[in-house]
């Protein structure tokens, strides 16, 4: 038997999942609506590392205490 290297998958989720059902009774708007959200929440810990970063790499901060 062959199995399949999942290991790639590692930190996504779906976005329409079994463990999660009430999605079947959405409407279109709804699951639009829902989906904008799920992406967003996935931009945003990227967003947060790059502006922390691009605060932190500021040649005007050299003088200033780094967190």
């Amino acid at each position: 038997m062959t199995f399949n290297k999942h290991s790639n998958l590692s930190g996504q989720h779906a976005f329409l999942g079994a463990s999660k059902y009430a999605w079947l009774n959405y409407d279109e708007e709804k699951v639009a609506d829902t989906y904008t959200n799920f992406l967003a929440a996935k931009k945003e810990p990227y967003y947060m590392t790059s502006q922390h970063a691009a605060l932190h790499s500021d040649k005007s901060c050299q003088g200033l205490e780094k967190h």
